[in-house]
């Protein structure tokens, strides 16, 4: 308890304004101000102003009253609609993030695919080839076309590369 009393009276911010509030206490005192006289003043005035504001009548036209709650409707429609933007914004960045991860090597074969949105509005690996780890050429009927190596038996399903894939997105290991 000490500790946050020392920290609370050590705080610059508290220093000046309790200072600054203690000279005017005493300056009003002496009589050498009158700031809290002023101060109390137009604290009065805004009072004032506000409780006379209640007795001003107002003419509003039945156009008006028929038409507020439909404006009012509105605006919440639109406010909800821009924030579902914003959301939308936010969440196509956070996804952005993973989109430059692209290809990768899983045992002896160089994977590369890209992303696609589905029907349901997510990205989703689509058009999944190999690649010779060498020489990063194709491989055509399970042999590379330039340095000749034979991938026979080295490929990866179909499924378990997505499954890969998927596991380093959401690990965040996006290193090659």
């Amino acid at each position: 308890m000490t500790t946050k009393k020392h920290k609370l009276l050590s705080n610059p911010w508290f220093i000046g304004t309790g200072s600054s509030i203690l000279g005017v206490i005493i300056l009003e005192y002496f009589g050498l101000t009158k700031i809290l006289s002023s101060i109390w003043s137009v604290i009065k005035w805004i009072a004032n102003l506000i409780a006379d504001s209640f007795h001003i009548k107002v003419q509003v036209s039945l156009w008006f009253l028929i038409l507020l709650p439909f404006l009012v409707v509105g605006l919440i429609v639109l406010i909800l609609w821009l924030m579902s933007i914003k959301k939308k914004e936010k969440e196509v960045a956070k996804e952005s993030s993973f989109l430059d991860y692209k290809e990768h090597q899983f045992g002896d074969v160089l994977y590369r695919w890209d992303y696609v949105l589905n029907y349901t509005g997510k990205m989703v690996v689509d058009n999944l080839t190999h690649y010779c780890p060498k020489c990063k050429c194709m491989i055509v009927d399970d042999n590379c076309p330039v340095c000749h190596e034979n991938f026979y038996n080295k490929f990866k399903s179909h499924d378990e590369i997505i499954a890969l894939i998927t596991h380093h997105i959401e690990t965040n290991n996006l290193n090659k």
